[in-house]
């Protein structure tokens, strides 16, 4: 598992700036192989004790936003992130906000890693990227 993650941490070293910050589940060795901050994502235990899957979605759907809120910059994604395996209303809304490209862009994909920049969400729906770009988007969400 460790040695299908190297490329993406030699990319998190060679293409972001000292100072970027990531989700990343992996926290701890995380931050051992790319010197980079980085908190591991973890969906409230009450949600997953309750089986509510409505909050569930609603946590992960306003990642962007919470990711903003901790001065993270990215997020990495594994198929092996124990936070979202047991939870299939968890791999639904983390595929669907990686799939649209709006809220998070991919930078990196390996095949047993992804990691995406995390896109600045605006009141008027539009987006930018954190290094100041327009993005192309029609509306973000509040879902809280």
């Amino acid at each position: 598992m460790l040695r299908a993650r190297l490329p993406a941490y030699e990319w998190v070293r060679e293409n972001t700036p000292r100072t970027a910050r990531f989700f990343a589940n992996d926290d701890g060795v995380f931050y051992l192989y790319t010197g980079r901050q980085a908190c591991s994502l973890a969906i409230p235990p009450d949600f997953v004790y309750r089986s509510d899957e409505t909050r569930v979605v609603r946590f992960l759907e306003a990642l962007p936003e919470f990711a903003e809120s901790l001065g993270i910059r990215y997020a990495m994604f594994t198929p092996t992130d124990s936070w979202v395996r047991p939870i299939p209303a968890a791999r639904k809304a983390v595929s669907e906000l990686t799939r649209d490209g709006r809220r998070l862009r991919p930078v990196f994909t390996a095949p047993a890693v992804r990691i995406f920049e995390v896109l600045r969400p605006f009141e008027d729906g539009a987006a930018v990227d954190l290094a100041g770009g327009p993005q192309n988007s029609s509306t973000t969400r509040n879902p809280m």
